[in-house]
């Protein structure tokens, strides 16, 4: 199927001309077809360093208020239960979510923070050299 539109495109279209209008910011095609008529289509530029990968601004929200109470892979369960996609529509791990936390300046909970004063319970069980034992209700 998709070798049957590429051959249509190449037996319609001669070449593509693409010019930069730096005064209204757009990027110019002139498609040359092979009849002899000629198209534009003009295209906003995007700025500098401006892409479309950009995380929504629910899953940012999340991560937010679960930043300071909930581990970075909590975090990353709780997106994906929700069917939340990261901007390049993937699951959610812990390292993305901690990548996210990073480039927004989002701290991590105390514990999970280098030399933080604060532990989790099983951080504090292995300091003291014990075990934890879970009992069910």
């Amino acid at each position: 199927m998709m070798r049957t539109r590429q051959q249509l495109v190449r037996a319609l279209i001669s070449d593509i001309t693409v010019n930069i209008d730096e005064a209204d910011c757009e990027i110019v095609l002139t498609i040359h077809w092979k009849g002899g008529r000629h198209s534009t289509l003009r295209l906003r530029k995007p700025q500098s360093g401006e892409h479309e990968c950009v995380t929504s601004d629910d899953a940012l929200a999340i991560i937010e208020s679960m930043a300071s109470r909930w581990s970075d892979e909590h975090i990353a369960a709780t997106l994906n239960r929700m069917g939340l996609p990261t901007a390049q529509g993937k699951t959610w791990s812990a390292k993305r979510v901690g990548s996210i936390r990073r480039v927004r300046g989002i701290h991590a909970y105390k514990s999970a923070e280098k030399d933080g004063e604060w532990l989790t319970l099983t951080e504090a069980a292995k300091a003291c050299n014990v075990t934890l034992i879970a009992f069910e209700a």
